[in-house]
């Protein structure tokens, strides 16, 4: 599982990076501000999961796929529902 070891550093170095700092690395990032957020729909699949962010700029929403074993989808779902709570629907 050396894929999750190698994940789990690159995310806690961005993590520790300001938030200026990694959206300026990379023009395909961009910030949502929670204010925006409508709606979540988080679908955990055997071949891959999403989240799709629903916001009053994209009705329609904006998803985001991952591979299952890139992080662990109980802790993902744990930390939308605190932050999120009734707007998160899990699928």
């Amino acid at each position: 599982m050396a894929c999750r070891g190698f994940e789990q550093k690159r995310v806690s170095k961005l993590l520790a990076m300001p938030r200026s700092d990694v959206l300026a690395g990379d023009p395909a990032n961009h910030f949502i501000p929670v204010e925006e957020v409508v709606g979540l729909v988080l679908r955990k699949r055997w071949h891959g999961h999403s989240l799709t962010i629903v916001t009053r700029d994209q009705p329609t929403g904006r998803k985001y796929c991952w591979k299952p074993a890139l992080n662990n989808f109980d802790r993902v779902c744990g930390m939308l529902q605190a932050k999120f709570g009734e707007s998160l629907a899990v699928e």
